[in-house]
């Protein structure tokens, strides 16, 4: 995936790991990921645009909030805060949060009364406490109060990538070392559903090729996902001559 700007590359204080994740995903499994990951590039001739590229990162904050003089406080003044804030709605008879959007990371927060933000639209885990932070900001100015975020925690990542070569679904779904993962009713859905157990995720596999990852919880998922499902795939490329 291509590398975020300097800006934003440096790891984050608040951006949690999951447990599973720390015990997946080692430095050593790490390397061998990335490994695998170049030998299919390079052994394939594969070019950049075929990479897997996040589309959206789904984030969970928590606000911990107090007012000026240092009290907790457990629940924001959403009313006061739809009426002082731009790009912003709530009609609280609809819905319990106010939706409050921001072009740069462009990106979408459900803010509630709580404290819990959820943050959707951004492309990676450092758009998405840089979204935090300046929604976490905008809040502070309009109620009049301090903010300390918490953990980030994210929640789903959808990335999509091309393979360069179409697929037999078909054969894909006739094959027994899938069986009990995968489902595919082309009436219903022209695309095929891998469910993966580790790493833990759905794909889901188109004729043309592209695949769209969703349920990972950080970009090493996708990537070990992607070398997996080359691999795959690669054997159930289509004929070219039976389309």
């Amino acid at each position: 995936m291509p590398p975020e700007n300097n800006q934003t590359s440096k790891k984050s204080k608040h951006i949690k790991k999951n447990k599973t994740d720390v015990h997946e995903y080692t430095e050593e499994k790490k390397k061998e990921i990335e490994k695998e990951y170049q030998q299919i590039k390079k052994s394939n001739q594969l070019h950049e645009s075929y990479e897997p590229k996040i589309q959206n990162v789904v984030s969970t904050v928590i606000l911990k909030m107090k007012t000026k003089t240092g009290e907790d406080i457990d629940k924001l003044d959403l009313d006061n805060l739809a009426h002082t804030s731009q790009n912003c709605e709530y009609k609280k008879s609809r819905f319990p949060a106010l939706i409050q959007r921001i072009k740069e990371p462009k990106s979408t927060a459900l803010i509630f009364e709580a404290g819990k933000m959820v943050i959707t639209g951004t492309k990676g885990q450092n758009e998405a406490e840089e979204a935090a932070n300046k929604f976490k900001k905008q809040i502070e100015k309009n109620n009049r109060i301090t903010i300390q975020i918490g953990d980030i925690q994210t929640s789903n990542i959808v990335a999509n990538s091309q393979l360069p070569y179409e697929v037999n679904l078909m054969k894909i779904h006739d094959d027994r070392s899938l069986q009990g993962s995968i489902s595919y009713d082309r009436s219903a859905f022209p695309g095929l559903i891998y469910k993966m157990q580790n790493p833990k995720l759905a794909a889901l596999i188109f004729y043309s090729g592209k695949i769209v990852f969703t349920g990972a919880k950080n970009d090493i998922q996708i990537r070990d996902a992607y070398c997996q499902l080359f691999n795959i795939l690669k054997k159930h490329q289509q004929d070219k001559g039976n389309k």
